[in-house]
């Protein structure tokens, strides 16, 4: 502001310059005013989703790379999250998080592994290799989206999942601001 108003003195019209100065420089917008026909909506977008409805069902191995489509809805605020393919599409230019969590009882030739991916490309994997009992394994990754972006979760060649009524394999994300 110092080098802004430098050189005006204290004048009512040197001050209200300085100020439509400091509004058009402002790097926030402002509030709406009262009555102004302005109306900010924040977009809300948040999903959470589990592999099955119902039931338990063990899936996998394949022979190559499988989009994992999660059934089971608990949170779809925005719908931006399709149940019927898997995908979710970014409604908004934004930042978005999402993580996932995987998981299948040991056998040593079968791991449970997933991806992470971006408009085709893979961003951060979960892998697990579980001889016996029961092994999980997830991971979360923060992206910036531009409007109809998809990410997707996809099963790895030779991997398997695991899921019945305790939901242990999910995908989650929500939008954290928008750009």
């Amino acid at each position: 502001m110092a080098a802004i108003s430098a050189g005006h003195g204290l004048c009512t019209s040197c001050l209200a310059s300085d100020l439509v100065v400091l509004v058009a420089l402002a790097p926030f917008p402002q509030p709406p005013q009262r009555g102004r026909g302005i109306r900010w909506e924040l977009k809300k977008v948040a999903f959470s989703a589990s592999l099955l409805a119902s039931g338990d069902r063990l899936i996998g191995p394949f022979n190559t790379h499988t989009t994992i489509v999660y059934k089971y809805v608990a949170t779809n605020i925005g719908n931006a999250y399709n149940p019927n393919t898997g995908f979710f599409t970014a409604p908004v230019r934004g930042v978005y998080h999402f993580e996932i969590h995987i998981g299948t009882f040991g056998h040593a030739s079968y791991p449970t592994g997933a991806t992470i991916v971006k408009n085709e490309q893979p961003v951060f994997s979960a892998y697990e290799l579980q001889p016996s009992g029961y092994g999980s394994s997830g991971t979360g990754v923060t992206l910036l989206l531009e409007v109809g972006d998809v990410v997707f979760v996809r099963f790895g060649p030779n991997s398997r999942i695991y899921d019945n009524q305790n939901r242990h394999n999910t995908f989650s994300g929500h939008l954290i601001f928008t750009m």
